[in-house]
């Protein structure tokens, strides 16, 4: 499974836009739903991820959601997940 550099929401197409390296696709949910999506594959949801995340660094805003450590496959919210138009950058496709 390949999984995108940066997720964000475009509310001009209603879409969620997932950034790849040479393409970029579509998905017609909000990027929380697509996120719980890939995590139920892990046994998990995306609150559960975000919870985790919340209480194992002690912070309180903008938890960072888990996919996959096996894969190095995190996601970082650059501005609340609340905000419809919060950016999330993949750490694993930072280095």
């Amino acid at each position: 499974m390949q999984f995108p550099h940066m997720v964000y929401y475009d509310n001009t197409l209603s879409k969620t836009v997932l950034v790849f390296k040479d393409h970029r696709e579509y998905v017609p949910v909000k990027p929380v739903v697509y996120f719980n999506d890939i995590v139920i594959h892990f046994a998990s949801s995306y609150e559960g991820r975000v919870e985790a995340f919340k209480y194992i660094t002690g912070t309180c805003q903008k938890g960072a959601v888990l996919i996959s450590e096996a894969l190095s496959h995190l996601y970082f919210p650059l501005f609340s997940e609340k905000r419809e138009d919060c950016i999330w950058i993949n750490y694993g496709t930072l280095y």
